[in-house]
């Protein structure tokens, strides 16, 4: 009833029962510096537990298992002037200790929904540019990608019948639907038609002296007169 500036820019997710919400929570940390820890919230009487936190990290984007025994989040270390943040993907039976699943993982996890039967985690991260879309196994970690194209992946939602539906987009195409099978394939939806990119982006990948690949993309406009 009084949660102040602790729901700010918050995510959260209601149980398959419909009896409690998990959600991120702001709370003050050290100094005057803020902090985001998981809560369970019973959605009758209101009644707030605090079910995962960590000094230094930012615990956010829970999901909620379907057989609702455990929730699956992101977290994020806190920077420091030395080091960077990180941010993988933990998951937790409820009444157990968190388990970090992808700390091995060099990508970063932006968004975390379940299969409907609870048995992969669907996430997306960027990857050289792209958004594709992973799949988490929620107990050994591993990981797999289920779509290898040049777009980005947004708001997946995992169907009962283990198909995923999302939205797509690129520098050339705004965001439009999308079917991904199990196979990965993927067959866009009826939506309107993206008007004609006046231009070109294309990936260019140079190499360093240590041998470090280097991307950038070389933007053009249409035609062969000399432009700035």
């Amino acid at each position: 009833a009084d949660p102040g500036a602790a729901l700010r820019e918050t995510t959260f997710d209601l149980s398959a029962d419909g009896g409690f919400v998990v959600t991120s929570w702001q709370e003050p940390g050290p100094g005057t510096a803020l902090r985001v820890v998981l809560v369970r919230i019973d959605r009758i009487s209101g009644e707030r537990t605090t079910i995962a936190q960590e000094p230094g990290a930012d615990l956010e984007r829970p999901a909620i298992s379907p057989d609702d025994s455990a929730v699956a989040f992101t977290r994020e270390t806190h920077s420091t002037p030395t080091a960077p943040p990180r941010i993988t993907l933990c998951c937790m039976r409820f009444g157990e200790d968190p388990v970090e699943l992808t700390g091995d993982w060099d990508r970063w996890p932006s968004s975390v929904a379940w299969m409907p039967d609870s048995s992969a985690l669907i996430v997306t991260a960027d990857d050289g540019g792209r958004g594709p879309i992973f799949s988490v196994d929620p107990v050994s970690g591993a990981v797999t990608r289920l779509t290898d194209d040049d777009f980005t992946y947004s708001d997946v939602r995992p169907a009962p019948d283990g198909l995923i539906y999302a939205l797509r987009s690129s520098y050339a195409v705004p965001p439009h639907p999308v079917r991904i099978g199990r196979d990965g394939t993927v067959t866009e939806l009826p939506c309107i038609e993206a008007p004609e990119l006046p231009g070109t982006v294309t990936e260019v990948t140079a190499t360093a002296a240590d041998g470090t690949p280097i991307r950038s993309w070389l933007t053009l406009p249409q035609g062969d007169e000399p432009a700035p």
